[in-house]
């Protein structure tokens, strides 16, 4: 009988305090293995090199063929790549984290797929920067995205639309390019903001929303699939130029062009904590 069978049963038959919050113990005590296991069997990079960016290059964060993982970032962006997380879900950490970028060349032992690249990316968070985080529930306010009453306005994806995702950056990218396939890109200029991906799910929107808000975002659509995604606005991202054209903002642009809508709501919101991280040593 597993643990959590075991507490179900106890709960059943009516037993006494003591042994539920014994039986409760045992559940606890199975989860913390099964996490520490988890860590434990956590694949990693075969051969990686970190250092430090002596150039402000683009910043990106590129799973390659050949299991192969090479970017230009600061360790907020690879949080946000490693643990799939939007910017606005990381909390805590010294502000270098934000500004100090690392080059990094890695190399798994196989062709890893980017999911298992990005597990890579995790172990080598916590083997060459220490990092150390927990994760906690906190209350707070968010953006809630549901579909607008009209009904969506969602494009079909188109075959051909977009490069390979193995060969292009990750969120985070500031290039014109197109992104790749199933990934959202987020592009500035003076005439405003592009939000744009191909044959992407509504996790990915969500993703380049929470960016261009700076808020955490929830999906409350119940929208699936995949779509092509088109989005022109003029509200700033960080560390977009001034917008020198009128245009509607990031709330009527998704009612307007994809027939979506963003509500303000407050609630329990999950964030992973950073409770260390290091500056990694030059190899």
């Amino acid at each position: 009988m597993t643990s959590t069978s075991l507490v179900a049963s106890f709960a059943r038959s009516g037993r006494s305090a003591p042994l539920r919050a014994c039986a409760r113990a045992v559940a606890a005590a199975a989860l913390v293995v099964a996490v520490f296991a988890q860590s434990a069997e956590r694949p990693k990079f075969e051969v990686a090199s970190i250092k430090l960016s002596v150039e402000q290059r683009l910043m990106a964060v590129r799973p390659m063929p050949g299991g192969r993982l090479v970017a230009t970032a600061p360790v907020k962006l690879l949080i946000m790549n490693a643990y799939g997380l939007q910017r606005s879900e990381i909390v805590g950490g010294p502000d270098w984290i934000n500004t100090d970028r690392y080059e990094i060349e890695a190399k798994a032992e196989d062709n890893a797929s980017r999911g298992r690249l990005m597990l890579m990316l995790q172990s080598l968070l916590e083997d060459r920067f220490q990092m150390r985080a927990h994760r906690e529930t906190r209350e707070s306010s968010a953006y809630v995205l549901i579909v607008d009453k009209n009904g969506p306005k969602l494009v079909p994806p188109k075959e051909g639309a977009c490069p390979a995702a193995d060969t292009s950056a990750s969120l985070g990218r500031s290039e014109a390019a197109a992104p790749p396939c199933g990934q959202i890109g987020i592009s500035t200029s003076p005439s405003g903001v592009r939000i744009e991906g191909s044959r992407v799910p509504i996790s990915e929107l969500v993703r380049g929303l929470a960016v261009a808000l700076d808020q955490p975002v929830l999906d409350r659509t119940n929208l699936v699939g995949s779509f092509d995604i088109r989005l022109q606005f003029i509200d700033e991202v960080p560390g977009a130029p001034p917008s020198d054209s009128p245009g509607p903002s990031v709330f009527i642009a998704l009612q307007e062009q994809l027939g979506l809508k963003l509500k303000f709501a407050k609630g329990p919101i999950e964030f992973l904590v950073i409770d260390h991280v290091e500056r990694p040593t030059a190899n």
